[in-house]
């Protein structure tokens, strides 16, 4: 997963097996929504939630900020927003 950057939308399920079937194999009681990307993006192997509506938009960042072009990273004023340092975070 070197160089990868995984997105999700909120609330998918992401899952390899079902509940039941990961219960019945640890033997233990799971969290609450421990198959939707918002868990999942707590515990790392999601990098960003986003809308499918703001997809486009959230890629493109990605994207200059990884090609080094009009980032707002690299802005004139040296402040990025929050959203920018998500971004970057996802990014690096």
């Amino acid at each position: 997963m070197l160089g990868d950057i995984h997105l999700a939308e909120p609330g998918a399920l992401i899952a390899f097996a079902g509940a039941r079937v990961i219960q019945g194999t640890v033997r233990e009681e799971l969290p609450e929504g421990f198959q939707k990307s918002e868990y999942v993006e707590k515990t790392g192997f999601i990098d960003l939630i986003v809308e499918r509506k703001n997809l486009k938009e959230k890629i493109g960042t990605l994207l200059s900020i990884l090609l080094k072009k009009n980032s707002s990273i690299n802005s004139l004023s040296n402040e990025t927003s929050e959203d920018s340092k998500t971004l970057t975070k996802a990014a690096s």
